[in-house]
């Protein structure tokens, strides 16, 4: 019977039990750690991107919102958020307003390409369930 990649053991533990990868990498200094986002953050992001579209910013935007989403912390430290907000739209509207307004956009596009890789993760590691399952 076909095997499951052993490449791809420890992401799918990840997935299995927390439902999300994280990944933690440095950037000019900085310690960041960020994770895959459910369904209702990615619906979120498009809720905060929808005053841009048709503009030239929509792309920014997008990559903007999607990095306030997926960063848990930067140096151990978690975004600054509103005193006691619930998940939810109000949280991640302020965290995009931060990231907007505080990130420079080469550390917003670093940011969201190490997103696109642990997402690459995720892929290969459903289609190696798919091959071990056969």
């Amino acid at each position: 019977p076909p095997e499951f990649d052993p490449r791809c053991r420890e992401p799918f533990l990840g997935l299995m039990f927390l439902g999300a990868l994280t990944k933690t990498f440095d950037w000019l200094g900085h310690e960041f750690t960020i994770r895959t986002l459910t369904t209702d953050e990615v619906l979120g992001v498009g809720l905060l991107t929808k005053d841009y579209e048709g503009s030239i910013g929509v792309n920014k935007a997008y990559t903007t919102a999607m990095v306030a989403a997926c960063v848990i912390s930067v140096d151990g430290k978690t975004l600054p958020t509103p005193y006691m907000e619930e998940p939810g739209p109000a949280l991640l509207q302020g965290r995009f307003t931060f990231v907007k307004n505080k990130w420079y956009p080469y550390t917003i596009d670093y940011v969201y390409s190490q997103y696109l890789e642990l997402e690459n993760t995720v892929e290969k590691v459903f289609d190696a369930m798919g091959k071990a399952s056969g």
